[in-house]
């Protein structure tokens, strides 16, 4: 994700579970959605292969309130 679209608001990482394992992160997966998962704002959003519009989406309805 650029910098450009959400300086402040937004940060993201990969995390590669096959060396980690998912001991840290139970949540995602009890959820049992397909790999890879697209976690936002630390909530489970999208399984598979997702298109960025996608992400900016989401993204953009957390920031203006509108994703409850």
């Amino acid at each position: 994700m650029s910098k450009g679209w959400f300086p402040i608001a937004v940060a993201a990482r990969y995390i590669d579970t096959t060396r980690e394992g998912f001991a840290k992160y139970p949540e995602v997966q009890r959820i049992d959605y397909s790999y890879p998962i697209t976690v936002i704002d630390g909530q489970p959003r999208l399984a598979g292969s997702v298109h960025n519009d996608s992400v900016m989406e989401i993204i953009e309805q957390i920031i203006s309130g509108d994703d409850k």
